[in-house]
């Protein structure tokens, strides 16, 4: 039977649809399955729409069973979406992923669809004496790119975190001991290990399966629909040491009332730790362990947020002195070249963005507001950043990045109040590269250049096969590169040099040429790494 929240959205759709469409064309039908259980999914939305204009859309939701049914579609072209929270989106290659067509007074279309759940993992975290460790922050964290899965113990100890995409991950523990000045709302209550005489002790952030060094992590395949239990923790104990110091503007006065965060190493996580300058610009970390941490600081200062940041490495004693430097934000300008002439108008879909060359000091991007190719970096802090570059001009391809005179292609780069332009130099004659994957319509190929100083997304290029398998992908740096016919891709993962170098056993090469078309190998799919 069909439930009636279905039979409601059914009825509302046909009713809708009879006053606008003649009453003509054939049935689309089909069921919805999960991939691991072969049971049908029910309310998952179905949507049908024309590819031609005016756009007609059909919509309706999956019974009980997984069956869905629209009993009249007009005749023409059509796509097929469906929107089911908690699974993996189908591949580009899947056959529903193609355009259909309906015929007058036709068999029904009908559809098989098959959705793989994300994955999940499930454990308990526990002190080093073997007892429950509550609300203790979870952290899945990919091991390259971005993407962190946050959530915390319950009060016996125990975690589940879901909707994991397949991939490798690594399992933390952090604990926000009282005292330590992070967030209340994460605060846990389990009591610190005995210290006797010796040195304070906590428990730190741990890794599973029982360490604090990230070199020590153990690595988590998470597969297409992986239900992964029992992975649990015990929290090993940490010295605990002070760190003060005295936070400054840029003429050398303390800045009082600034709030400090203390970040580990970690990129992209949240702070350990947070404390405020006191009048004088002092402050003090009372509980921090062993390791290299970063502090990150802010002042508002007459509507101005000031920053700074330092870097910090604490061994087995109190660390003094440590100086943290806040300035204003500052503006960078910058424009786009094309065979060495400034560009004066500019309707392409070029961008480019500031990226801290050191992930954990801030997540923000800086992105340019475009105005006749001119770019302008907006609320930029003194420090280190990469220029990335996203989109492209069809014929051309980047032929440099430039601070000023100074090339700094695929390098970090300090930037200050009073830094040059940046300028992005396009040239013509950019390359392109066309083949064909065997029997796969609708997959990824991807070219990465084999200088490991361009490895990163506005040098690598990727684009889909067609329906008979073949791709065309222009735009492309003249030079040496490795080609790969993936399933699927992580593209922020392909900006990572090291796991690069994984997948060169996997790759094909191919030189191209400026100005030139080549002709690849035939590739063969291979399918992403977990």
């Amino acid at each position: 039977m069909i439930a009636p929240r279905f039979l409601r959205a059914l009825c509302i759709s046909t009713a809708a649809l009879s006053s606008l469409l003649p009453q003509a064309g054939s049935p689309v039908e089909g069921q919805i399955l999960d991939s691991i259980t072969g049971i049908g999914l029910p309310g998952i939305k179905v949507t049908v729409s024309s590819v031609s204009l005016p756009v007609i859309t059909y919509e309706i939701y999956s019974a009980a069973d997984g069956r869905f049914r629209f009993p009249l579609v007009a005749p023409g072209d059509y796509t097929i979406l469906f929107g089911a929270m908690g699974y993996l989106p189908l591949p580009p290659s899947d056959p529903t992923n193609h355009i259909f067509h309906v015929a007058d007074m036709a068999s029904p279309v009908h559809f098989l669809v098959q959705l793989t759940p994300l994955g999940r993992i499930s454990g308990r975290v526990f002190d080093g004496d073997g007892h429950p460790a509550p609300n203790v922050q979870i952290e899945m964290l990919r091991p390259r790119g971005a993407g962190v899965s946050i959530n915390a113990t319950d009060p016996e100890g125990r975690f589940t975190v879901i909707g994991l995409r397949p991939g490798s991950y690594v399992l933390l523990a952090r604990p926000m001991l009282p005292g330590s000045g992070g967030d209340e709302a994460r605060r846990t209550t389990i009591k610190p290990p005995a210290s006797d005489d010796g040195p304070r002790l906590t428990w730190a952030a741990t890794y599973y399966p029982g360490s604090t060094d990230r070199a020590g992590a153990q690595m988590i395949a998470v597969h297409a629909g992986a239900n992964l239990t029992t992975y649990d923790i015990h929290l090993r104990a940490s010295e605990i040491w002070r760190v003060r110091g005295v936070a400054t503007d840029d003429v050398g006065k303390p800045v009082g009332g600034a709030e400090l965060s203390l970040h580990s190493s970690e990129p992209l996580t949240g702070p350990e730790a947070k404390a405020k300058t006191n009048a004088d610009g002092s402050f003090e970390f009372a509980a921090v362990c062993p390791g290299d941490w970063r502090i990150l600081a802010e002042a508002d200062r007459g509507k101005v947020m000031w920053k700074g940041t330092a870097t910090v490495s604490v061994g087995h004693e109190d660390v003094e002195g440590v100086g943290i430097h806040l300035a204003a934000p500052f503006t960078v300008e910058g424009y786009v070249e094309l065979d060495g002439a400034r560009v004066t108008s500019n309707s392409s879909t070029v961008m480019a963005a500031l990226y801290p060359a050191d992930p954990s000091r801030d997540r923000q991007i800086t992105s340019t507001v475009r105005n006749d190719s001119a770019m302008r970096f907006e609320g930029v802090y003194p420090a280190r950043y990469r220029v990335l570059v996203s989109g492209f001009i069809p014929g051309f391809y980047i032929d440099s990045v430039r601070l000023g005179v100074n090339d700094v292609t695929g390098q970090p780069v300090d930037l200050a109040p009073g830094c040059p332009p940046i300028r992005i130099g396009f040239r013509s004659g950019a390359g392109r590269a066309v083949g064909l994957v065997e029997n796969a319509p609708g997959v990824l190929v991807v070219l990465s250049p084999k200088n490991d100083a361009l490895v990163a997304a506005q040098f690598s290029r990727s684009g889909a096969t067609g329906p008979d398998g073949r791709f065309d992908i222009g735009s492309l740096r003249p030079g040496d590169y490795y080609i790969w016919a993936f399933d699927r891709v992580d593209m922020a993962a392909m900006a990572d040099p090291d796991f690069v170098r994984t997948l060169i056993p996997l790759a094909d090469t191919v030189h191209v040429e400026q100005g030139e078309v080549e002709v690849t190998p035939n590739l063969k799919l291979t399918p992403w790494p977990e």
